[in-house]
């Protein structure tokens, strides 16, 4: 189904792809998965999440992609962007691969040698949903699958892994449980999730 909310969302995986290459001209190479295809998130409160494998296809063929790559995403370190070809953006069978070439900054060179020793490992995207679906599997979980990405906005090199849950995320599935409620629960369900996105 169509995602009604627009909000960022982000979310964090632990590659053991992601790799430091010193080249001969002094310059270093990141490379890495920025997301992997298929694979089950842990629990995000209520649900799981995966990655299709063709989420990123439209994104990646837009001549308007203009996706940034950063530290713990934030705006002030920034390494490379796709726009002017220095972030390079492709998809292969396992998932979603970033690599670029670190500029001539010190930020740059402390976080080359942190990749390096292993201390940063893990990598992380923000996006727009475009379009998503889900499905319930035994037990009750919740399984949500991220189909289209509407908007890349950022990769990025993360110190503390997480995947948390989002706003948006939540009301995608509480359109889910409504859709799938018989008629005459639905405003006993509604009432529900008013109350509980007003809650503070």
């Amino acid at each position: 189904m169509k995602n009604k909310t627009n909000q960022k969302e982000v979310r964090q995986i632990n590659t053991a792809e992601l790799r430091a290459i010193d080249n001969d001209n002094g310059s270093v190479t990141i490379r890495g998965y920025a997301s992997v295809y298929d694979e089950l998130s842990h629990d995000l409160g209520g649900f799981r999440e995966k990655i299709d494998k063709d989420a990123f296809r439209n994104v990646l063929a837009s001549p308007e992609l203009n996706c940034v790559c950063l530290l713990n995403h934030d705006q002030n370190i920034i390494f490379a962007r796709s726009s002017n070809g220095s972030l390079k953006l492709s998809s292969d069978k396992t998932g979603l691969i970033s690599e670029w070439d670190m500029p001539n900054t010190q930020a740059a060179k402390d976080t080359a040698e942190l990749v390096r020793s292993g201390i940063i490992s893990q990598m992380s995207f923000g996006f727009f949903v475009g379009k998503d679906s889900w499905e319930q599997r035994n037990k009750g979980e919740y399984i949500r699958t991220i189909q289209e990405v509407k908007k890349l906005v950022d990769v990025s090199l993360v110190s503390n892994p997480a995947y948390p849950q989002t706003s948006a995320a939540i009301r995608s599935l509480d359109d889910y449980i409504l859709a799938e409620t018989p008629p005459y629960y639905r405003e006993n369900k509604a009432r529900l999730i008013i109350l509980k996105l007003g809650k503070k």
